[in-house]
Order: structure tokens, then sequence, then C-alpha cells
């Protein structure tokens, strides 16, 4: 395979066996101006100054990144080079385009097959090849604004990021846990909406196909996973109203899990998602802002309207998520679903990741 050259460098991409890349210097001087350095990837606000974004709704990411350091400061965006350990989520594309529901939802009863949704990915990476954006397409599943990171610099100039600054990856941040009072358990696949594995207790009977994992959560490759970190919970009560919202962050991605409803109807559902950031979280405004909103809304739903999942707040720069707000709907007992008194992921830090 002929040589590449990495972007903004001298540096060649060599990949010696199947989607295993190196960087090979062309001289010693070349490799004299090279040193590393560690930064953190940067934090603005909606994520577009820290991750490449090329769409909000729906979420598209180039496995680019801004990093700041003391000694340059804000660089431009650079590529990860670096590549998710074979088997684990960052490392598995998305399923694809969703299908009608009588294809992805195996337990909803025919009476509402004919609603037919049809779902778009929840979010995806732009396909760039390696040699000419120097990055890997999920690359960016790993990492999250604010990770410290290993950058390196050629002249004193960041161009490329090459993992995490102590040294231990982050894999497997694509569960969710969601845990009920009367002790059922659920896990779901967040990037495409799936349930991965199941505990005992639901009312309306296991799930058909599905593993159990009532204690012990295993990994694709078998490993014991920490999914110890609770989310961050809003709410707020009216006369007419009430309403909860879970902050779920899993690796890059922050899910908004809305639950709520009339006291005189249905509990209802409804899931989106942004990049994980701080300051956009802190600039968020207080989910009662929202109240005649979220009534008016409420109101307009008759019974289970397939338009029903988008009455919360839709806050700035949130994706909704259709296929994952269905699935948690319907395959986890339609009556007691928003009763889920926790929701638990794997920590973001070194003390996340299995021995």
């Amino acid at each position: 395979m002929a040589d590449a050259k990495f972007p903004g460098t001298d540096l060649s991409l060599l990949e010696l066996v199947e989607k295993s890349w190196r960087l090979d210097h062309p001289n010693f001087g070349d490799v004299y101006r090279t040193t590393f350095a560690k930064g953190v990837i940067g934090d603005g606000g909606d994520g577009t100054d820290s991750f490449f974004v090329a769409s909000s709704i729906p979420i598209q990411v180039k496995s680019m990144v801004k990093v700041e350091g003391d000694a340059w400061g804000v660089s431009e965006f650079i590529p990860l080079f670096y590549h998710p350990k074979a088997g684990y989520w960052n490392d598995l594309p998305p399923s694809g385009d969703w299908g009608p529901s009588t294809r992805l939802i195996p337990n909803v009863v025919s009476t509402w097959d004919h609603f037919h949704f049809y779902y778009g990915r929840p979010f995806e990476a732009v396909a760039t090849d390696l040699k000419e954006g120097g990055f890997f397409e999920r690359a960016w599943m790993s990492f999250r604004c604010g990770d410290e990171v290993i950058v390196m610099l050629q002249g004193g100039v960041p161009v490329a990021v090459i993992g995490h600054a102590d040294g231990v990856p982050r894999v497997g941040e694509d569960l969710i846990r969601f845990c009920w009072k009367n002790s059922y358990k659920v896990v779901f696949r967040a990037c495409v909406g799936e349930v991965y594995c199941q505990g005992t207790g639901r009312s309306g009977g296991p799930l058909d196909g599905t593993p159990f994992c009532d204690d012990i959560i295993q990994g694709e490759d078998g490993t014991i996973l920490n999914l110890t970190q609770s989310a961050r919970t809003r709410a707020f009560s009216s006369a007419r109203v009430w309403y909860r919202e879970f902050f779920v962050a899993v690796g890059p991605i922050e899910y908004i899990i809305q639950v709520g409803g009339l006291y005189t109807d249905y509990s209802r559902l409804n899931i989106r998602a942004a990049l994980y950031s701080k300051k956009w979280f802190d600039a968020l405004p207080l989910p009662e802002s929202y109240e005649s909103y979220i009534f008016d809304k409420l109101t307009g739903i008759k019974n289970f309207d397939p338009n029903s999942y988008w009455w919360g707040p839709d806050y700035p720069f949130s994706a909704p998520q259709d296929c994952f707000t269905d699935r948690l709907y319907w395959n986890n007992d339609p009556w007691g679903t928003v009763n889920f008194d926790d929701i638990l992921t794997v920590p973001h830090t070194k003390d996340g990741v299995p021995e």
C-alpha cells in the first residue's frame, strides 16, 4: 500500500496490517522537532469549540478536536489519531437507519403497527478516509469535553491527539442502566436504542430473547463493567403538571431523559441528546420556565398519538432520540416506564474502567 502523509506534517501514514496504522518520521530532524504535551479538550458550551460538529440535529461529528494548553493556547481542529479497542461500543458503527415499528419492536401489539414510525440514526460519525483526515471515524466516541489528553506537536504546534493523558482508555461507555423502584433494572445500548440485558421483576414478564443481568454487567468481551455513576436530576411540579429530567453523560453524549405528565392523564417519556458540555448544562434555563410549554404540549396529545413524545423542553443543540424513546417506553412496562428512580452509567474516569 502506498504511503500517505499525515495532515499538516511530513509524517507518513503506514498501514502495516488492516486497520492498524503507524506514523513514521522521514528523518531524524523531524523526530527532533516532534514533542508531546498534556492538553485539555475545550468546552465551548454547545460543543462546537471542542469537537468538529457537522450537524446538531441530527448529531454528526468528525473525529477532530480543539485542545487547550499552556504552551500554545487553543489549537485549530486537529485529528484524533486513536483507535478504540475492538469489540467495545465506541468502535462499533451505528446499526443504520431504522425501519417501521413492526421490525424494530417485536413486543408491540399489532394495534400499534399502523403507526410505522421511521427512525434516523441517533448520532453518527461523518465518513472521512483515514488517509485524508488523519483520524478514525469513531474515535470521538472515546473522548469528552474537558478530557486531559496527550497532544503531539511539531515545531510547537499541535497536530494530533493520540490518547488520554492518564493512559487509561475509556471503553464501554454506551450502556445506560435504568433502575425502577420495584427493583426491575434494564440496560440499554444508547447509541442504537437497543435493550442490552434485563433484570428480573418486569410485571409484563421478561423480554423474549434478551439476556439477564441482575447484578453483574459484562461487556461484549466478557469484562465486568462498573455502572455506578448516577444521573444528575432536576424536577418541578405545579398545579397542572409534574416533571422530572435525568442528565446522563455517556462518553461524549449527554442524554436528557424527560418524564412527566398531567395529573389526569398518562405519564409521558421523551429522550433528547446533545454533546456533553459543562458550560452547556450550566447555561440551561430551569425546567419550570417551560411549565406553560409543557402544559400546552401535553393537553394537545390524544391518547397515544405517535407525536406524543415531543412534549418536553427542546433545549438548544439537543436532538430528539425517537428510537431510544420508543424502545424504552414500549419494551419496559408501558404503564410503569417512567417510575424509575435512578439511571446509572460507567464513570468517565479511570475508576470506571475495568481492571
